[in-house]
C-alpha cells in the first residue's frame, strides 16, 4: 500500500512536471507564432515598398525610352534640316554664279556688238571724209569761190570731236585740239605725224584743209605774196 502511494506521488510530481513544461511549451509556441506573424507582417511591408519602387522603375524606363525615341526623331529632323539646308544654299549659290556668268557674257556680246558698230561707224566716217576730201581736191573753183564769199564773215571756230571708246564700253568724244596736239607731241617726238597717217590723219587732213578756207588763211597766205 505504502509501495502504491509512493508510486501515485511519483506519478502526481511527473504529472505536474509534465503540465508546467506543457504550459511553457505552450508559451513558447504562441510567442513564436506571434514573432512570425510580426515577421511576415514586416516581410509583406517590404514587399509592398519593393513593389512601389518597382512600378517607379519601370515608370522611368517608359519615360525614358519615350524620351530617347522623341530625340532620335529630333535628330533625324534636324539632320535632313542640314542636308536640305546645305543643298538650298548650294542651289542658291550655283544660280548666283550662273546667273553673274550670263550677266557678263550679255555684257561681253553687248560691248562686242558696240564695238563692232562703232568700228563700221569710224570705218564709214573715213570713208565719207575721205571722199569729202577728194571732192574738195577735185572743185578748186568751187572753193575759191566760196572764201571770197565768207571774207566779210568773223572768223568762226571750228571744233571738231572725235569718237573714241573707254574700257567700259561707253562712247566719248575728245577735243580736236587735244588730239592734234598729240599728234603735234608724236610729230616732235621722231614718229609718223598724226596728221600724215593714212586713215587716221584723214579727218585732220580734212578739217585742216576746210578750216584755212573758211578762216580766210589761204588768202592771207595769197595776199601776202603778192
Amino acid at each position: 500500500m505504502r509501495q502504491l502511494l509512493d508510486e501515485r506521488s511519483t506519478f502526481s510530481q511527473k504529472e505536474a512536471r509534465l503540465a508546467k513544461n506543457l504550459h511553457h511549451d505552450e508559451k513558447s509556441s504562441v510567442a513564436a507564432a506571434e514573432s512570425s506573424r510580426e515577421m511576415i507582417s514586416s516581410l509583406n511591408n517590404e514587399i509592398g515598398t519593393l513593389r512601389a519602387q518597382v512600378m517607379k522603375l519601370e515608370d522611368s524606363r517608359s519615360n525614358l525610352q519615350e524620351q530617347n525615341k522623341s530625340l532620335v526623331e529630333t535628330v533625324s529632323n534636324l539632320q535632313v534640316q542640314r542636308e536640305n539646308h546645305e543643298s538650298n544654299v548650294k542651289g542658291a549659290s550655283e544660280e548666283e554664279l550662273n546667273s553673274q556668268i550670263e550677266a557678263a557674257c550679255t555684257l561681253v556680246e553687248k560691248l562686242m556688238t558696240e564695238n563692232a558698230e562703232l568700228v563700221e561707224k569710224v570705218n564709214e566716217l573715213c570713208i565719207q571724209l575721205n571722199q569729202s576730201q577728194h571732192a574738195f581736191a577735185s572743185t578748186p573753183e568751187s572753193l575759191a569761190i566760196e572764201v571770197q564769199k565768207s571774207d566779210t564773215l568773223e572768223e568762226i571756230p571750228i571744233h571738231d570731236e572725235l569718237i573714241r571708246t573707254d574700257d567700259s564700253g561707253d562712247i566719248e568724244t575728245a577735243p580736236l585740239d587735244r588730239n592734234l596736239s598729240v599728234g603735234e607731241e608724236e610729230e616732235a617726238s621722231g614718229g609718223v605725224p598724226l596728221v600724215d597717217a593714212p586713215l587716221i590723219g584723214a579727218p585732220f587732213r580734212l578739217v585742216s584743209f576746210v578750216a584755212r578756207y573758211v578762216s580766210g588763211a589761204d588768202l592771207a597766205e595769197k595776199k601776202q605774196l603778192l
